[in-house]
């Protein structure tokens, strides 16, 4: 098992939340630019969270010794990146008045 962190829980925290607030607006507009950009995120959180040796979807998918090897060292990156994703295509959206 991959130790959690408290990194893990922001990510895992702030991309459920962005990914709330896109889904909000998208429901609230007619016009949907922007949901490369959100699907991305959403898949970045996902692979920044989840567990390599413990997520059956992923070691379905790639296996268990190439997720431990490629992406775990990878994870605070693409939390990162879901975060500025999500955050970008939320910002990009709003009513700035």
């Amino acid at each position: 098992m991959v130790p959690r962190t408290p990194l893990d829980f922001g990510f895992l925290g702030l991309t459920s939340v962005l990914a709330g607030v896109y889904v909000v607006q998208r429901l609230a507009r007619t016009e949907c630019s922007g949901d490369r950009c959100a699907y991305g995120g959403v898949a970045s959180g996902f692979f920044a969270v989840a567990c390599p040796h413990c997520n059956a979807v992923l070691v379905a998918l790639f296996g268990s010794s190439w997720l431990a090897t490629y992406v775990d060292p990878l994870r605070p990156l693409l939390g990162i990146l879901a975060v500025g994703l999500l955050a970008g295509i939320v910002y990009a959206r709003s009513d700035r008045n």
